[in-house]
Formats: C-alpha cells, sequence, structure tokens
C-alpha cells in the first residue's frame, strides 16, 4: 500500500482549519470554564485533556490523510500500547500474554492481506488458546487464556476495523476521520451535559459519573461532528446520513461502559498513568473501539 502526502487529499486543508478551529475554541471553553483562576488553568483536567489532544489529534489525521499503509501502522502502534496496558490491568502474564500479541498481531495482519479471513483467524486463535491452557491443566491457566482472547476480540480485532475502513471503503479515510471527531465530541457534550443537566445516572454500577443528561450530549455530540465533517463523508443516502452519528453515540456509549466494566472487575481506576487528562491510551480509545466496527458494518449494508 502506497503513502500519499497527506496535504495532496482534497480536503486535508479544510482539515487543518477544523481541527485548527476546534482547538482554540476548546481553549476558549477552558478560559471561560476557568474565569477568575487562570493561574489554576495549567492544573486543571480540561486543560490536560485539551493538551493530550493538541499531540494526538494532528498524528492521528496525518496518518489517516497519508493513507491505508500509514493508518495501518498507527493502528498497530495503538494495539501493542493497548493490549500491554490491558495485560497489565487483568493482570494477564506468561504465556497467555505472549499468546495475545502473536494472535494480535496474526490479527492485524490479516485485516491487512486477507480481511475476509479475519473471523477465521480469531476463531483459530481461541481454538489454539484453549488447546493449550487445556494442556497445562491449571484452572488459572484456563482463566489466563480466557482474558488473552478477551484481550485480542477486544482490541486487535476492534481496530483491525480502520484498516477496513480505510482500504474497503470508499472515502474511508474520511469517515474514520470524522469518527474520531465524532468521538471526541461526543465525550465532550457528554461531560458539559452531565455537569449542567445530569440528575437521574444513566449505569451506576458501572459508571457512577454516566447520566441520562450526558447520554444526550454524547447523541448532540456525534451529530454536530458529522456536521462539521460533511464535507469529507462518502456518498451517503440521507436515511444513512442521519442514522449513523446516532448508531456512533451509542456505541460510544457502550465502549466506555464496556471498558469500565474491566477495570471495576479489577479494581482500576484507570488502565494507565501516562496520558495526562485521560489516564492511559485504552481510556481514550475506549469508545472509538465499539464505534469502528459499528461503522464500518454500517457503511457495508449501507452503500
Amino acid at each position: 500500500m502506497p503513502i500519499f502526502n497527506p496535504l495532496s487529499d482534497p480536503s486535508s486543508l479544510q482539515t487543518v482549519r477544523v481541527l485548527g478551529s476546534l482547538l482554540l475554541v476548546g481553549f476558549g471553553g477552558i478560559v471561560v470554564a476557568e474565569r477568575g483562576r487562570l493561574t489554576r488553568i495549567p492544573h486543571s483536567v480540561l486543560f490536560q485533556r485539551w493538551r493530550t489532544w493538541m499531540v494526538i489529534a494532528p498524528i492521528f489525521a496525518l496518518a489517516v490523510l497519508a493513507g491505508p499503509a500509514t493508518t495501518a501502522a498507527l493502528v498497530a502502534v495503538v494495539a501493542v500500547v493497548g493490549l500491554l496496558e490491558y495485560a497489565a490491568v487483568a493482570k494477564v502474564t506468561g504465556w497467555p500474554r505472549q499468546a495475545m500479541f502473536a494472535s494480535g498481531a496474526v490479527v492485524l495482519g490479516v485485516a491487512l492481506a486477507a480481511p475476509e479471513h479475519l473471523l477465521s483467524v480469531l476463531v483459530l486463535s481461541l481454538l489454539a488458546l484453549a488447546v493449550a491452557s487445556f494442556a497445562k491443566g491449571d484452572g488459572d491457566e484456563f482463566r489466563a487464556m480466557a482474558l488473552a482472547f478477551l484481550g485480542v476480540a477486544y482490541i486487535p480485532l476492534l481496530l483491525a476495523h480502520a484498516v477496513l475502513l480505510t482500504s474497503r471503503v470508499e472515502g474511508g479515510g474520511g469517515l474514520l476521520l470524522t469518527l474520531g471527531l465524532a468521538v471526541a465530541m461526543s465525550d465532550v457534550a457528554a461531560f458539559a451535559c452531565g455537569k449542567l443537566f445530569g440528575r437521574r445516572r444513566l449505569a451506576p454500577r458501572l459508571s457512577p459519573n454516566k447520566t441520562w443528561a450526558g447520554a444526550c450530549g454524547n447523541v448532540i455530540g456525534a451529530y454536530a461532528a458529522f456536521a462539521i465533517r460533511r464535507f469529507a463523508l462518502p456518498d451517503m443516502a440521507v436515511w444513512a446520513l442521519l442514522l449513523l452519528p446516532a448508531l456512533v453515540a451509542l456505541a460510544d456509549i457502550a465502549g466506555d461502559l464496556f471498558e469500565s466494566r474491566i477495570k471495576r472487575s479489577f479494581g482500576v481506576k484507570d488502565a494507565a498513568g501516562w496520558l495526562p487528562g485521560f489516564g492511559g491510551l485504552l481510556d481514550r480509545i475506549d469508545s472509538l473501539l465499539f464505534v469502528l466496527p459499528v461503522a464500518y458494518y454500517f457503511m457495508l449494508v449501507a452503500r
């Protein structure tokens, strides 16, 4: 797969303008939120998140605009970091950890070379891990195998749909960038609506801070992102254009709650602590992991 000049994409300049404008608006929102306490801005969680977005948003945009090859490279890096964080949270060690990384590499390779066999590889990975765990004859080994298989299905397999979007869907690169923006704006709108109007909790046992008002914010943010990025979307029927943002918002919420369930199961607050304002990379991409396959299969049905 060739690597393209990111600026050769017809939508690249408009993408840069949109990204720059949103980051400026975001910083302005932080200043307003911290009015009268400007010296506290560098220490606020909102500023830390904004600073993180200043770094990761351009990297994501450049990788996608440069084509499927750089998108695949970025996905591979994200998958490795995500699996490292997941292994630490779920305490997957020893041979199951090694098998999880090996299976994840195979899944991503198949997504590039022979995506029609992606499900077959996942099934074979499950069988191989099961046989290995039976040979060990240890209940703890079997539990570790199950967690390792979940890691493969949860991170590399779902991330592989970013590669499928850019390589198998016409205009998929523009849609992938829109999905990234939709997840970000969905989270921001959910936070704002939850703070302003949140009363009734959405899932108190999984994520006590999530409210129904915040869920409405998720939907608002997703539709706003699709409206802003309308210039870069693939040709879609009106019904598809109206339905997809709602599905993205629902997948966003589901992905966030799923990761919360994993962390609560192991008594962990964040997947890691190296990403300012968010915790770990897995805490940042949890929603995107669910959004990617939903959008990909929706486009296969809608086109």
